[in-house]
């Protein structure tokens, strides 16, 4: 800030100027914490200064008040359900996100039945991803697991050791749990 530009304004001019400096500063101040005001309750400030990074650490002995639950996970599952076409071609049929296994295979084995013949449980799945590949051939294979990418690794795996050439992505289901907030 330049005071002297201020200065010698006229006194008519150079209060309200001073004042518009002083409200734009406060307004930008007020966004920042106040220096010692950055911890929460039962906690004191570490690093700072010279440091470079501020931490909070709980004080001895205090006790703080237990943060509450803000929502709560719940499982998901599914099912992959194998039938054939009516031309004798393998296909599939799948379900996600269902409150329970029983629901999860019910819908499946109805969705197959009302697209499919000979439909047959191939598995059933919690709290991840299933993924479908598909070789050369037609045959279908199937791999299970917590992240996407380790279930597409694991149907391929599965695809070539029956070897299978050309393991390719049929469907991808995402059966992750759900997180509902209160």
């Amino acid at each position: 800030m330049n005071l002297v530009k201020i200065a010698s304004l006229p006194t008519r001019l150079a209060l309200p100027a001073l004042s518009i400096v002083v409200s734009l500063t406060s307004a930008v101040m007020s966004n920042m914490p106040a220096y010692g005001n950055v911890c929460p309750p039962g906690t004191y400030q570490q690093g700072g200064g010279n440091a470079g990074w501020i931490a909070c650490a709980p004080i001895p002995g205090a006790n703080p008040a237990p943060s509450q639950p803000s929502g709560r996970w719940v499982n998901s599952h599914g099912a992959l359900v194998w039938g054939t076409q009516p031309d004798g071609k393998p296909n599939f049929a799948w379900t996600a996100q269902y409150d329970s296994q029983d629901q999860a295979i019910t819908a499946a084995m109805n969705l197959c039945t009302s697209k499919l013949q000979n439909c047959r449980l191939a598995n059933r799945f919690g709290n991840g991803f299933l993924v479908v590949v598909k070789d050369s051939n037609g045959n279908l294979y199937q791999g299970v697991a917590g992240k996407r990418q380790r279930a597409e690794r694991n149907a391929r795996k599965e695809c070539q050791s029956a070897g299978g050439k050309d393991c390719k992505v049929e469907g991808v289901v995402d059966s992750s749990p759900r997180f509902y907030r209160y």
